[in-house]
């Protein structure tokens, strides 16, 4: 059993920020995890161990994203929609990978009205970044993404099961671009009412 370095008191205070970040990290795992399951649809690799080795082959989540695009730009021009929803799908987890980083590399910290945050660790003299109220909102995000992701592979694969793609789009549409965030910012909103006013503008065939 590991010993927990911190006092009882400690211990009890911050409970939920321990099982907040196990939760941010566990989420996180899956986003990729998922992120590989679009890699097999995208290069249409027949076994799933094979696939899962050539995509973690790259070191880095930088690195397995870059595979993802390379993959996405000569796959599904016959399917706008599907390509679309991958590029957007790729971008967003992306976007959460910096937060990712902080959350996994970052030096715990523990303030005077104790309370753990998480700080850079080269700057232990500075306040932790990384307040519990932002590992919610992270782990939350984090697990959208990936139910998002595993729903939306499953609705086009062979297999079903899994929700429309459109409703799927529209779900990652309003997923916060920042991972720390709770609600999507106004651009981002203002960006869907633009998409759905143009849509309800556009002539049906």
């Amino acid at each position: 059993m590991i010993k927990n370095l911190f006092r009882r008191r400690d211990r009890n205070h911050n409970r939920e920020f321990y099982t907040t970040y196990g939760q941010a990290m566990l989420m996180w795992t899956r986003v990729e995890t998922n992120l590989a399951l679009w890699f097999q649809a995208i290069t249409e690799m027949p076994d799933w161990e094979a696939t899962f080795a050539v995509f973690f082959s790259a070191r880095s989540f930088q690195g397995r994203a870059d595979m993802l695009q390379a993959a996405l730009a000569v796959a599904w021009d016959d399917d706008p929609e599907l390509k679309s929803f991958a590029q957007e799908a790729i971008q967003k987890a992306a976007s959460y990978n910096s937060a990712r980083n902080q959350i996994a590399h970052g030096d715990l910290r523990f303030s005077e009205d104790q309370r753990f945050s998480i700080g850079h660790p080269a700057k232990y003299m500075a306040e932790g970044t990384v307040s519990h109220e932002n590992l919610v909102a992270a782990a939350t995000n984090f697990q959208e993404l990936a139910i998002i992701l595993w729903e939306a592979h499953a609705g086009v694969s062979t297999g079903g099961g899994g929700k429309p793609l459109s409703k799927c789009h529209a779900r990652l549409r309003l997923l916060p671009n920042e991972a720390y965030s709770s609600e999507p910012s106004r651009k981002q909103r203002g960006r869907e009412r633009q998409r759905l006013s143009d849509l309800r503008k556009t002539p049906k065939l």
